[in-house]
């Protein structure tokens, strides 16, 4: 294996699905997101089966059976506690299409 190879098998959710990396963030003008993460019980959210990958808190990952609302209402929630916490807007990486309740 190449070492970019091993990389991504040590970083990336490479047994569960996932949309891949979901928000893109500024570390410069933003700080350490993971430490947002940890201050604000994010590590592991979950809701159903769709929860945020523990060795890269950017891939939010399908357990088993997460429906598309289900990834959606984590990313919300994630959105809205780094909001309401730090006033700082989410940049997503991925594209939505439709809506979700």
């Amino acid at each position: 294996m190449t070492h970019n190879t091993e990389l991504r098998y040590q970083k990336q959710p490479m047994y569960y699905g996932s949309a891949g990396n979901f928000f893109v963030w500024d570390h410069i003008k933003h700080g350490s997101i993971y430490e947002k993460y940890k201050n604000n019980n994010l590590l592991s959210y979950r809701i159903g089966d769709a929860m945020i990958y523990t060795h890269n808190i950017s891939f939010i990952i399908n357990l088993r059976n997460a429906s598309a609302a289900n990834v959606i209402n984590v990313v919300r929630h994630i959105e809205k506690v780094i909001k309401d916490n730090y006033d700082i807007d989410m940049k997503r990486e991925v594209v939505v299409l439709g809506t979700f309740n």
